[in-house]
């Protein structure tokens, strides 16, 4: 069969050629439409990405920018508080030798005139002839020059471990009546009455130091009392601790003192009742010689009516 017979002719399969490769050539040009559509995202998702990047490059920049001016900033205020502290360091090390040497040169001048009176009454007392109804008074003048010559040497070494030395079991109770055997004369001349009440305690300590703390706090008691008022002393025991309660009537403590009152500065010193001289730093070394202890030292306030301070020691 030929194409004549078909009714197709060279006409139409040139134009079906045509119209084939016009399809194709279509085809290829979406295909290459397609591909270039991908590139062109491909390159703006590209472009973008870019940007980005440079913007937090831009960023991290500015803030990283921003961090070193603020480091130099703190650093540079960091050096200069440094160096102020390093000035005051040194200050307070030449103030502190300073103090060191007075203290070592005032401890001198008082040590040699109060050692006398302690060799002249030692001297006084071996004498049999010296009337037996001074001797009890002149007992008591050779024993507080001895106390006296004792704190000089602690205020010379007011920061080192010779605060502590000695250590021996001792009955606190008789301490105490000690203490306010030494201190009657003290208390009669405003017509105060001393009271201690509580059974006996055995503590372990430097007797002649915690002899200081105790004589410090019944002291202050007569200072800052006026006249014909009592001053209590009681023990008790809790525990392993016992207890020792010093209680006045007299001007309290002021909350300005309060935080200063253990203190080794004399910020906290103020004139008794009576005019009696203070040099605010008994209660200081009171403090140190309590704790080298193991103990505790407080008081509780109330202002215009008295105070109570409080010692507690660990029982022997």
């Amino acid at each position: 069969m030929d194409a004549k017979a078909v009714g197709i002719t060279s006409s139409d399969i040139r134009k079906e050629f045509a119209h084939l490769k016009t399809q194709y050539q279509l085809h290829n040009l979406q295909k290459e439409d397609a591909l270039k559509n991908k590139y062109l995202l491909a390159a703006l998702a590209g472009g973008g990405l870019a940007v980005i990047i440079g913007f937090l490059t831009w960023r991290n920049y500015r803030l990283s920018a921003k961090h070193i001016t603020a480091l130099e900033k703190l650093n540079n205020e960091v050096e200069r508080k440094n160096v102020h502290l390093q000035n005051t360091l040194s200050s307070l090390e030449k103030s502190n030798e300073d103090n060191s040497r007075m203290m070592k040169i005032v401890a001198h001048d008082l040590r040699n005139p109060i050692g006398g009176i302690a060799g002249l009454s030692a001297i006084m007392l071996k004498e049999k002839s010296f009337p037996e109804s001074h001797r009890g008074m002149l007992e008591m003048i050779h024993k507080s020059s001895n106390h006296s010559i004792e704190l000089i040497q602690d205020l010379v070494h007011i920061n080192t471990s010779a605060m502590d030395r000695y250590r021996e079991p001792m009955e606190l109770r008789d301490l105490l009546g000690y203490c306010i055997e030494m201190l009657n004369l003290k208390s009669q001349e405003k017509k105060q009455r001393i009271t201690l009440t509580g059974s006996a305690a055995l503590v372990q300590g430097d007797r002649d130091k915690l002899w200081r703390v105790f004589n410090n706090l019944i002291s202050n008691a007569i200072k800052f009392s006026p006249d014909n008022t009592e001053i209590k002393i009681s023990l008790t025991t809790s525990g392993n601790q016992v207890v020792v309660c010093v209680k006045d009537e007299g001007i309290g403590i002021p909350e300005n003192l309060g935080d200063k009152l253990f203190g080794i500065s004399g910020e906290a010193k103020r004139r008794g009742t009576a005019g009696e001289p203070s040099f605010g730093l008994g209660l200081g070394i009171s403090k140190q010689i309590v704790e080298s202890g193991n103990g505790r030292i407080w008081f509780e306030n109330n202002q215009g009516k008295g105070s109570s301070f409080f010692v507690s020691l660990p029982l022997a």
